[in-house]
């Protein structure tokens, strides 16, 4: 029996921050794979898929030029049969450039043909599951923040839980500023609102116990 070739499926998320940049990723995935349906990857006749082929087209993505250890990944590095060619003329054309870099390091990590349509939608599966066990931190913030600190957050935070997170960001701008953070149940309250509020509750009970 074959062992199952585990693939390491974090560098596709570089920059998927938040849970937004993963629903556009998800949206990018069903692109692809309507894409391919569309186009008709992977049939050889002009009467249809068959029932088979039009779930493994269901879903479908991975695959395009990119640069792979110290050497220029191809088309025909990756398989060169017309039906590769036509998955990586789907993915170019829906896909970032980063992330089909990631996609061609993955296919070439996992030995996996693009034109293996069965294999490619078990990968896009995967990915899915991926994404689907992260968990997300709920982050509110009293202005929108700019990519650079949303990068600073989520690094801060995902060394201190030590695993990968997407961030929920909520804008409230009655919060004055600093953040609340929601994480594994707990609601942990930062902001500018809070820390007012304590410090002129403090000094209300202050000002009445002096006058006791």
């Amino acid at each position: 029996m074959e062992d199952k070739q585990i693939i390491d499926y974090s560098p596709l998320l570089s920059g998927v921050l938040t849970v937004s940049d993963r629903d556009v990723f998800l949206g990018q995935l069903d692109q692809v794979e309507e894409e391919m349906f569309k186009q008709g990857v992977g049939s050889n006749t002009d009467s249809g898929p068959s029932d088979a082929e039009a779930k493994a087209r269901k879903q479908a993505p991975p695959a395009m030029t990119g640069t792979v250890g110290h050497g220029r990944m191809t088309e025909n590095s990756l398989g060169g049969s017309e039906q590769a060619a036509e998955v990586i003329r789907v993915l170019e054309s829906v896909l970032p450039y980063e992330r089909k870099a990631a996609f061609v390091n993955l296919l070439h990590e996992g030995k996996i043909d693009p034109s293996d349509l069965v294999k490619i939608q078990d990968v896009i599966r995967e990915i899915r599951e991926y994404m689907g066990k992260i968990p997300v931190l709920s982050l509110t913030l009293a202005e929108s923040p700019r990519e650079e600190l949303l990068k600073k957050i989520a690094l801060a935070v995902s060394d201190q839980t030590q695993q990968p997170l997407f961030l929920d960001i909520t804008i409230d701008s009655s919060i004055l500023g600093g953040s609340k953070l929601e994480w594994g149940g707990k609601v942990e309250d930062y902001s500018l609102g809070k820390k007012l509020e304590e410090y002129f509750n403090n000094s209300k009970v202050k000002g009445q116990n002096s006058k006791v």
